[in-house]
This record gives C-alpha cells, structure tokens and sequence, in this order.
C-alpha cells in the first residue's frame, strides 16, 4: 500500500510538493496521517534525519533506463559474437597439396552441354556426380558453358 507525502516545509508561494511514500519506508505510523482518497494516506514529509534513516534502510537496487538497457544488450551481443569468432569458424584446409584428379581437356562445341560432357566420361548412374566435378575442376558457377571454352574433364 503507498501514501502521499505533503512536504510540512512549505514556502507559502509554493503548492505542497507530494510525493508516494510506501509503508515499508515509514516504518512507524506517523502521528501527522490523514485520510486518503484512494485508499492509501497522506503523511507529510518527514524531517531529514528521519528520511535519511529511511533511505539507508531501503535495500540497494540497480535500475537501469533504456539506453543502458540498450548499451548492456549491445555488449553482451558483441561478446558472443567475439567469443563465436575466436573459438568457432576453424579452417578445414591444411598446407599439403590434395591428390592430383588426372584429367584431359575438351573445347566446347556448338550444341554442348555440361551433362552431354559428363556423360561421355562417367558410369552408369554417375552423371550428377561428373557434372559437379567438372564445375568444381574449371570453377564454374553454373552449368553454362560458351562455345570454345576449354574444359578439364577427369579420365574414368
């Protein structure tokens, strides 16, 4: 339950300053109490000391306004993203040179395809798989070809 606080100090050109004054900060009931609207109570201010002693007793609490929110989501992200970066992406590739695919070299004709390619150099079944390492042999991005282009083929 809260109270409003009427402020006893009041300079007379000045309006009461109030403010909400829960009953866990007043601890003992004030004699000065009136009755409330809302169901709570208006108090009048306590004197410094009083406030003093009530601010100390009221546990210490860590607020934070939206742009620190912000700062702090900001942060955190930047530390997984570092921590994903420094321990995640580990490179496969290794300073040993790979086995040599023997191949055999074939110039495009008018009419050709990728898949007529392969197909005159793989088995039964083995097409798909030709047509991917012909691409990945010439480092093609697609199965177009232009006439005249010369072509690595791998030998069965």
């Amino acid at each position: 339950m809260s109270s409003i606080a009427v402020n006893p100090i009041a300079r007379p050109t000045q309006l009461p300053r109030l403010r909400v004054v829960r009953d866990h900060e007043r601890g003992v009931p004030a004699p000065w109490v009136s009755a409330g609207t809302t169901g709570g109570r208006a108090v009048a201010a306590r004197p410094a000391a009083t406030r003093a002693a009530a601010v100390s007793a009221r546990p210490a609490t860590t607020r934070l306004t939206r742009r620190g929110r912000l700062v702090v989501t900001l942060v955190f992200l930047g530390a997984v993203l570092l921590a994903a970066v420094a321990f995640g992406a580990r490179s496969a590739a290794t300073g040993d040179a790979g086995s040599p695919v023997p191949t055999r070299m074939v110039q495009v004709g008018p009419g050709d395809t990728l898949w007529d390619i392969a197909t005159q150099v793989a088995g039964p079944g083995q097409v798909r798989e030709k047509v991917l390492q012909i691409e990945e042999l010439n480092a093609l991005p697609g199965p177009a070809l232009r006439v005249g282009q010369r072509l690595a083929v791998p030998v069965r």
